[in-house]
């Protein structure tokens, strides 16, 4: 029994010629589907974390934390938060600032050093949660004010959000070099191909001169039988790349190790068109590659 995808017997989106299978075209629909995965993972990935990263980018936006660091009175620091509050409020742009219970910052470290039963004795330092307007507030003036209040830090989210955005860049590049690559690789497999193709069909080829086929016909034929088989190959890596792409976002969610900032991570309507018009694009370039490589083959029969 044949399997379909290494069977010689494949359609070629219905060309005339009168072609044989043969061995150079044989498994071209194998190589292609694993192509075709290998790219749709590839770009999958980079677009997920790209719009993770966007995601994150308008979460964190407008968004700062202001530390106020303990000290032996526990009055005076109560004083100092509220006075920073105050200042706070009184910056144009502050849409908001909240002090947080001393409970927060011991469930901020609580993943590190675990449930903390004495952390009133600690030298945690008072948060206080504030939300502003960039279009209005400036962070450095904000972060000026607060000098005049001693012991106090502002810390703006977004410095926290640099090394994803530098991740988010590295993953668009790798997926780009990745996809090259494999597109690289499906040029030269189909540039193969279609030379054994046309050194196996020699005697076919030679009748169809003789009838008057010219070698732009020939070609044609040829591209359109390699864009069939590279369709059937795209077709059913899609399926296993749309399959995987789909149940992992499932497993991500389930397991209890997985990081926060994977579940968040998933793919847009918008991202979608671009993993279904993929294989569409590696089957054109396919059939594209065999034409030229047909075109330039025929030229050297005598």
């Amino acid at each position: 029994m044949k399997l379909p995808l290494v069977s010689g017997h494949l359609p070629g989106l219905g060309h005339p010629l009168p072609l044989r299978a043969d061995e150079g075209g044989r498994f071209l629909p194998a190589i292609v589907a694993i192509m075709t995965l290998l790219a749709l993972l590839a770009l999958a990935g980079a677009l997920a974390v790209n719009r993770g990263a966007q995601s994150w980018d308008r979460e964190v936006t407008g968004s700062a934390t202001v530390q106020v660091l303990p000290g032996p009175d526990a009055a005076e620091v109560s004083k100092r938060v509220e006075a920073a509050t105050q200042l706070l409020l009184a910056q144009p742009g502050v849409l908001m600032a909240q002090p947080l219970p001393a409970e927060a910052g011991a469930a901020l470290v609580a993943p590190w050093l675990g449930e903390l039963t004495g952390a009133a004795e600690l030298p945690i330092p008072r948060l206080i949660a504030v939300t502003v307007d960039p279009s209005i507030a400036s962070q450095d003036a904000i972060r000026e004010k607060l000098k005049a209040i001693s012991g106090t830090r502002y810390q703006d989210h977004l410095t926290w959000l640099e090394p994803i955005r530098r991740a988010a860049t590295a993953a668009r590049w790798l997926a780009a070099a990745i996809l090259a690559v494999i597109g690289g690789a499906a040029v030269l497999t189909v540039l193969f191909a279609t030379r054994t193709s046309l050194a196996v069909q020699q005697d076919v080829i030679e009748v169809l001169h003789l009838i008057g086929a010219r070698d732009g016909y020939i070609a044609g034929g040829l591209a359109r039988q390699t864009m069939g088989r590279a369709l059937l190959g795209a077709f059913v890596g899609s399926l296993i790349a749309v399959a995987v792409l789909l149940l992992l976002p499932m497993f991500l969610t389930s397991a209890a190790g997985a990081p926060a900032l994977l579940r968040g991570v998933q793919l847009g309507a918008l991202d979608w068109v671009w993993i279904i018009l993929l294989p569409f694009a590696l089957s054109i370039l396919a059939a594209g590659a065999a034409y030229l490589a047909a075109l330039r083959g025929l030229a050297r029969l005598p």
